[in-house]
This record gives C-alpha cells, sequence and structure tokens, in this order.
C-alpha cells in the first residue's frame, strides 16, 4: 500500500523506525495499517520523536552530564553520540571547488 508509491512527507527511513518500535515487520506495517494511520504516526513522529538515535541522543545526554563535574572544559554532546548525525553530501560544485582546491592545476591544464 504506502511502500509502492510513498506517502508525501514521510521518509522510508520512518516506516522502518515506525516498524521496529511496534515490533511488526515492513510487509506487516503495509498490509495492515491505513495511510490514514500512518499519516498519524508521521505527525506524531513529529511532535515526539521515537527511536534508536533519540536513545542514542539521550544516553549522550546522560554521559555528558555525568562527565562534566570531572572535565575542565565543556565537551560537546557530539563527542558522546553513538550515533553522529551524517554529513550531508557535497554538490557537484561543492566537490568540484574541493577537487580543484585539492589538484589546483593539474585539472584541465589549470582551466576549470
Amino acid at each position: 500500500m504506502f511502500l509502492s508509491g510513498g506517502i508525501k512527507g514521510t521518509s522510508l527511513e520512518f516506516v522502518f523506525i515506525l516498524a521496529l518500535e511496534l515490533g511488526k515487520t515492513v510487509k506487516e506495517l503495509n498490509e495492515q495499517m491505513s495511510t490514514a494511520e500512518l499519516l498519524h504516526w508521521w505527525r506524531y513522529y513529529n511532535e515526539c520523536p521515537f527511536g534508536y538515535f533519540r536513545d542514542d541522543i539521550r544516553q549522550a545526554l546522560n554521559c555528558a552530564v555525568s562527565a562534566a563535574p570531572h572535565s575542565r572544559e565543556s565537551l560537546p554532546l557530539s563527542s558522546f553520540l553513538l550515533f553522529p548525525e551524517k554529513e550531508k553530501e557535497p554538490t557537484p560544485e561543492e566537490l568540484a571547488e574541493k577537487l580543484h582546491a585539492v589538484f589546483g592545476g593539474m585539472m584541465n591544464g589549470g582551466q576549470r
């Protein structure tokens, strides 16, 4: 149902997170859940996120609070994340800039 065409505004990753949280397979969700119910879950998820990455943030916060009295400098929360946020993929223009910066005149005889 909702996996074949997708639902505008939701991601496939969300469907997998929801399946894990409900203890079902994605196929079971697809067969047993209406699109309307999935959209309600999506809205709820946007208000109160759940899933492994939220647990990761909670644990990182606990670690940061526990480490704070023993540290001379403030440690960023990202120091304690098990699953740090992924870096965004560079655009082709950004990639070309980086390649030009690294290889300089070796590419296209110094021309861009």
